[in-house]
């Protein structure tokens, strides 16, 4: 199995500089995917959002995240030294999360290493990220009970701030429980973490439950 001091090198050695400073990864990663294509290197693969870049070896129980310049204003109820990592941000968020005893429903994210002094940073490997059959096929397999649950909450009060729909809840419901939810919904709206929770930002766990794998809510 591959090291994360072996990842990042992989990073360091094929990717353009140019990634840790722009949202383009058309260009930066080319040599990258080329030297996996080839053999060169593992097989990696390569994913980006809107804060982050992400790098999926196949033989890890890693990803290696890499946050992107560029944003300036502080995040709201952060202590974030810099502000613009979105990365900083998870691992800030996990460690809050691990006080509050909420820390299941993450993937924990750390940091690793520097790239050209820039920050970069691991997290838990999980799996089904973006596969939204996936997530309707558990809520449509699940015992009344937990729909009704999942719809109660959906509508209630503590969800105003946090966003989940139905068929999110239902597979949070089935693997910790209607209270534990509510508790984490109360952490999400004390941590200001938003609403961005759509199928591109959680995925499952090897063992079968839901996690969350991006969860630094968004300023845009």
């Amino acid at each position: 199995m591959i090291s994360i001091q072996e990842a990042i090198g992989y990073v360091e050695q094929y990717v353009r500089v140019e990634i840790l400073h722009e949202r383009n990864f058309s260009v930066e990663v080319d040599a990258l995917l080329t030297a996996s294509l080839a053999g060169l290197i593992p097989s990696v693969q390569v994913a980006s959002g809107c804060t982050k870049g992400v790098f999926i070896f196949t033989d890890a129980d890693f990803v290696i995240k890499v946050p992107y310049r560029g944003y300036k204003d502080p995040f709201t109820n952060s202590e974030s030294a810099s502000g613009w990592d979105y990365c900083e941000r998870e691992e800030e968020l996990y460690i809050a999360a691990e006080k509050f005893g909420v820390s299941q429903f993450l993937a924990r994210t750390w940091r690793v290493g520097e790239i050209n002094n820039h920050p970069v940073y691991a997290q838990e490997r999980i799996t089904e990220i973006g596969h939204f059959y996936v997530w309707d096929d558990i809520y449509y397999a699940a015992p009344q009970k937990v729909v009704n649950q999942a719809d109660k909450f959906s509508q209630s009060p503590i969800n105003d701030k946090t966003g989940f729909f139905p068929t999110v809840l239902v597979p949070m419901i089935s693997a910790y429980g209607y209270r534990a939810c509510q508790k984490f919904a109360r952490f999400c709206k004390q941590m200001n973490v938003g609403t961005d929770w759509h199928y591109g930002n959680f995925g499952m766990t090897f063992d079968g439950n839901i996690m969350f794998c991006d969860y630094s809510g968004y300023r845009g």
